[in-house]
């Protein structure tokens, strides 16, 4: 099988394999290998490689950001979770897997087409893998990053588990706010601490938000979480905090096309804020359209993985 590489050298941390090492694992496996730096793709020649496979190593971000260009692409693609979260490889079970016998998996990997979420607003559209949300853990994320709260540790589990410490400690006075919104013509309207319309499972420090969501389904999932469910929130974060992935019982609604009367407020898309820094911020209002793109991208998961069981 012919493998294009796509990597992404300071995900993680540095015990991770290198660019080196990874081509040798992969050329072990029986399949041959052409190399690309996350930073440095030429995608016209990608695209004309006829290449068998695209195997992007690195975090959700670069996960996210080359799963992003393939779509309606034709081009079958993995991922090997070499970053801090890993939210797209854990929600396929890719993330139970040594980097070898993932590896060794390919060869007998099934594919599964997916869905790709779109949301249009006035100042532009834009794909999402993982999810799209308004609240406490967009708020919280733009003040981890603006300040650079997690620069000083060196782990992946330490910056996951002082993310969740840090929005544990600002959900104890974030206020819950009115948000308009319908999804498929049912009005789901009211005060909110957080909103989360989720392609996956997990979103941002592994917050395990939407424990039912179906990648290949058609739907998104809208997570709402109010006033009355911040003590389960908390509860929940402080076990995601230690490891345990508690599903939590959140009103979550699946529905393909979510309406939301934007006011101004924050919003993430994936891993970015939005709308994006280089424009001039929008005032609001503005009609947001949030959709669910079917079989959008086609992800080779091997048959062992949790996708499966």
């Amino acid at each position: 099988m012919k493998v294009t590489l796509i990597h992404n050298p300071v995900a993680g941390h540095i015990e991770q394999p290198d660019a080196q090492a990874l081509q040798q694992l992969i050329r072990q496996a029986g399949h041959s290998v052409n190399y690309h730096p996350s930073d440095e793709i030429d995608w016209t020649a990608l695209h004309s490689s006829g290449c068998d496979l695209v195997a992007v190593a690195g975090g959700d971000g670069t996960a996210g950001q080359i799963a992003k260009r393939l779509v309606d692409r034709g081009i079958p693609m993995t991922f090997i979770p070499m970053g801090t979260a890993n939210n797209i490889s854990k929600t396929f079970g890719l993330s139970e897997y040594g980097l070898e016998q993932l590896i060794g998996e390919w060869s007998s990997a099934r594919s599964h087409w997916i869905d790709v979420g779109v949301i249009d607003a006035p100042w532009g559209s834009h794909y999402f893998i993982e999810g799209v949300g308004m609240g406490l853990f967009v708020r919280t994320m733009m003040e981890i990053d603006s300040r650079q709260l997690l620069g000083h540790l060196e782990t992946p589990e330490e910056k996951i588990i002082h993310a969740l410490r840090i929005l544990s400690d600002r959900l104890r006075s974030f206020p819950a706010r009115q948000l308009n919104l319908t999804l498929d013509g049912k009005d789901l309207s009211g005060e909110y601490l957080l909103l989360e319309v989720m392609n996956i499972r997990f979103v941002g420090p592994n917050m395990y938000i939407a424990p039912t969501s179906d990648p290949t389904d058609g739907m998104l999932d809208v997570v709402l979480v109010t006033e009355r469910e911040r003590n389960e929130l908390h509860k929940y974060l402080a076990s995601w905090r230690q490891g345990v992935m508690s599903a939590p019982a959140f009103a979550t609604h699946q529905g393909s096309h979510l309406q939301l009367d934007w006011d101004g407020s924050a919003l993430h898309v994936d891993d970015l804020a939005w709308p994006p820094e280089e424009l001039k911020r929008p005032v609001g209002p503005a009609r947001i359209d949030i959709r669910a793109k079917r079989r959008a991208l086609e992800v080779r998961v091997p048959v062992t993985s949790r996708l499966h069981r």
